[in-house]
């Protein structure tokens, strides 16, 4: 009697444990499939950094990422949800499911690697260091040596100025206020992404300039979605690669580097 009851025991542990299983594997969605129940796509981004966004005198962000955005969503059949806010806590935001997706003019690097998936690239951008006009004293990566060197944080400029040696790093919200920080005389030096910096320049190119003969690795630009999730990627991709064949990105680069 008792080797019968326990039998029963064990088959009813092991239905209900498979139970419990199929119950949990169901009920767990791809972020495509939540997206499409939703009808919306959560786009993350930090409008602090054009020409790939920027806000319009109504408060809307716009810009090349913005209608990259706009244009996956659109072939998704869903609505465009824009979750703005700082750069550093994109990373953040996206493990906890709050947005399904990071357009920042985002860089693949190693570390964001190990919790995000990127997507085909789709502008090669680099580096520049940035000082006041007429400032010689800085020509070469040897020369920021122990300077203090202003940065949007989170960045590859952030990342670039913390292994220089001896130097002293300023944070800031946005590559705009770095410079600002630099024409004010409160920092040495400011190295900050190329496209972005060439917008700035437009409106600030009296007071600071590129050092030409200080060169950093090419980097690319692309959406970052969880880890795992490539039925979404695969679907941003899609739209991705018909925008970079058929000329629409480049298009969208030259008119928003002409709003600056």
């Amino acid at each position: 009697m008792k080797s019968w009851k326990k039998g029963i025991a064990a088959v009813l542990c092991a239905v209900m444990v498979m139970g419990l299983a199929a119950g949990c594997g169901g009920s767990e969605k791809s972020a495509l499939d939540q997206v499409k129940e939703e009808g919306v796509l959560v786009w993350g981004t930090n409008s602090e950094f054009p020409p790939f966004e920027s806000k319009n005198g109504a408060g809307e962000v716009v810009g090349v990422d913005a209608e990259i955005m706009a244009k996956v969503a659109e072939k998704m059949g869903v609505k465009l949800q824009v979750e703005d806010m700082d750069f550093d806590s994109l990373p953040a935001a996206l493990q906890s499911g709050k947005i399904d997706v990071i357009g920042a003019g985002y860089t693949e690097d190693e570390e964001r690697l190990k919790q995000m998936d990127f997507s085909t690239k789709y502008f090669k951008a680099k580096q520049v260091v940035v000082v006041r006009k007429g400032d010689t004293s800085i020509k070469s990566k040897d020369d920021l040596k122990n300077k203090k060197i202003g940065v949007q944080v989170g960045t590859t400029g952030d990342i670039e100025a913390t292994e220089i040696e001896g130097a002293e790093v300023s944070r800031n919200a946005s590559m705009l206020l770095a410079c600002q920080d630099l024409k004010n005389g409160q920092v040495d030096a400011v190295i900050a992404d190329s496209e972005t910096m060439k917008y700035i320049l437009q409106n600030m190119g009296e007071d600071i300039e590129v050092v030409q003969d200080i060169v950093y690795d090419d980097e690319y630009y692309g959406l970052a979605v969880k880890k795992g999730e490539s039925e979404l990627l695969d679907e941003i991709n899609a739209v991705l690669q018909e925008m970079i064949d058929n000329g629409e990105i480049d298009q969208l680069l030259i008119k928003y580097s002409a709003q600056g």
